[in-house]
């Protein structure tokens, strides 16, 4: 209703546009509330009022990135450049082709893998196979994908610290900027690849790090190799490297960062099972997504890499020069300027600043959540070199949700101005995405 009446005052002429779409909206919020707070009571049973907060705030968080994505792509004025292409491609997989390539900005041909179409081919088969049928699942299915990563963040942060950590990290992702960025481009097996990621990765967090009360203290007890949660780790990480090439490069890097991380621990202090549990299942999936699928790409992949290296050794390759070749002293500052803004940045800087409160975690998950903080950096130094970009910057929104959760769960704590100011900090980013995503992407920027 206060949404509505704002749209009536102070947006009338584009509000009105949004008017039709506004019932099936807040029905779909509706029904996701109660779906996500029905999820989230049933995984937290064990903690009810450990989770109270996070239950509530992440349910909460869900249902606004839903609405906030779905909404815009829906919007009559939101245009995406890629959205045929995912399109066509569902409709390829209806007509027999499972095999895709596709461009680099360099013209370097690479795998394109499908998973994300033959997930939504028997529902196309359904409800329609025309452009607009086949677009509007698409945006469906992405919005309602990356916003379930705001209940992973609520399960995972309750399991890791407790307290307002997890709801609040929700709340941040569901208005991080970084997933609007590929939203607008209409980059949906990117956007379905990462998702799976997220959704595996945050898993295997909130496994590692399960806390537990005994006699009013806290206890970390030995994680319980349960076969259900070793087949549903194998099975996200298929997902993902089945969903997208990008995205597969980027868990073989996180992985690979904590196998090391591993390999050291049991060289020091002995065998850390949970660690190579998690290494294991990623294992399974890479060799079942090579036999399934990139086997037929093994040319591509080494004229790809083999270009990278020789682009690294100082050689220009095509068209894709690197990004800092003119000001590299600069190259990364004057990026991060550009995509952010003042309270991206801001967002980073909180980010590192809970980073310090991580050594709360059990050390196995500690080592996962800096692998995944440690690629994404290097892949944003890669893109400033090569000019090849996996969207690092969304690679990085989860770990850098977390944290900043925690360390905002912590500063409210510190009684009624910190609450204020921490409530003063979600809704700064709440303003400063909807300017970016409604004012940028929707009604001036064609991807």
């Amino acid at each position: 209703t206060i949404v509505g009446a704002c749209l009536i005052v102070f947006v009338r002429p584009e509000g009105a546009l949004l008017a039709v779409q506004l019932p099936s909206l807040w029905a779909w919020g509706l029904l996701l509330a109660l779906f996500g707070r029905a999820t989230l009571d049933m995984l937290l049973r064990s903690q009810p009022r450990l989770a109270e907060f996070s239950v509530g705030m992440g349910s909460a968080a869900f249902v606004l990135a839903f609405l906030l994505r779905f909404g815009g792509m829906t919007y009559p004025q939101f245009l995406s450049s890629d959205l045929g292409l995912h399109e066509h491609n569902v409709q390829s997989v209806l007509n027999g082709q499972w095999v895709f390539t596709e461009p680099l900005p360099d013209g370097t041909l690479v795998p394109y893998p499908n998973a994300l179409y033959l997930i939504l081919a028997p529902l196309a088969s359904v409800l329609g196979t025309s452009d607009e049928a086949i677009g509007l699942l698409l945006k469906w299915s992405g919005s309602l994908l990356d916003a379930a990563t705001c209940l992973a963040l609520a399960w995972a942060g309750t399991r890791l610290w407790g307290g307002r950590t997890a709801g609040i990290a929700a709340l941040v992702y569901a208005v991080s900027p970084a997933p609007f960025i590929l939203f607008s481009a209409g980059n949906y097996s990117n956007l379905f690849g990462q998702a799976m990621l997220n959704l595996t990765l945050l898993g295997g967090m909130g496994l590692f790090g399960r806390w537990t009360m005994d006699d009013g203290r806290w206890k970390t007890p030995p994680i319980v190799h349960r076969p259900s949660s070793i087949v549903l780790l194998t099975f996200g990480f298929t997902l993902t490297t089945l969903g997208h090439y990008g995205m597969m490069l980027a868990a073989l890097s996180i992985i690979m960062l904590f196998g090391l991380w591993a390999g050291w621990e049991t060289l020091r202090r002995g065998r850390v099972t949970e660690a190579w549990t998690l290494v294991g299942a990623f294992g399974v999936a890479l060799v079942a997504s090579f036999a399934l699928y990139y086997w037929r790409f093994t040319g591509e992949m080494w004229s790809q890499w083999s270009g990278a290296f020789r682009r690294l050794a100082g050689n220009k390759v095509g068209s894709a020069q690197a990004v800092g070749t003119t000001q590299p002293g600069n190259a990364l500052l004057n990026f991060v300027a550009k995509r952010s803004g003042w309270i991206g940045q801001l967002s980073v800087i909180t980010a590192t600043c809970g980073a310090t409160q991580a050594v709360s975690l059990m050390r196995t998950a500690r080592a996962l959540l800096w692998s995944w903080l440690v690629a994404a950096t290097a892949f944003a130094l890669l893109d400033q070199t090569l000019g090849d970009t996996i969207r690092w910057y969304y690679l990085g929104a989860v770990p850098i949700a977390l944290l900043a959760g925690r360390y905002l769960g912590l500063l409210s704590q510190r009684g009624k101005a910190a609450q204020l100011l921490v409530a003063f900090s979600l809704l700064s980013m709440l303003f400063y995405v909807l300017t970016f995503w409604v004012g940028d992407l929707i009604f001036t920027r064609y991807h």
